[in-house]
């Protein structure tokens, strides 16, 4: 892939190590399918599940000091306020899975939205 010089500079660590790891988780992704160079975006989100691989992820993320520079709506996690008033049969295993995966994408600053279309309400495209 073509990268810019801002773009490389954050795949080099100038920006430090988490931003190079999610550069670096891009451009991978990036060159799996051919792409010629990035996109620059305005807008993103993340498609969340709240399970072990997700928490994984994003507490990685965080342990390199990665932040958000656009935040990304995320979804389809689950709200535990209303877990814990209308689903008590769930175990507190999965409530914990989700409370801290929900906490981890916060830190890194993202905006829980727990809708799987955000782009009706408060992530619209221009």
């Amino acid at each position: 892939m073509k990268l810019t010089n801002y773009e490389q500079d954050v795949l080099n660590g100038k920006y430090g190590e988490g931003a190079a790891m999610a550069m670096e988780i891009q451009v991978a992704i990036g060159e799996t399918f051919d792409a010629p160079r990035m996109v620059p975006v305005t807008r993103t989100h993340v498609a969340l599940s709240a399970q072990d691989a997700d928490l994984w992820f994003v507490e990685k993320l965080l342990s390199k000091g990665a932040k958000c520079k656009i935040p990304p709506t995320i979804n389809p996690s689950i709200c535990i306020k209303y877990l814990n008033e209308h689903l008590h049969e769930v175990p507190d295993e999965g409530k914990n899975i989700v409370f801290a995966t929900n906490e981890a994408y916060r830190k890194l600053g993202a905006q829980l939205t727990f809708d799987c279309t955000p782009y009706l309400q408060q992530n619209v495209p221009a």
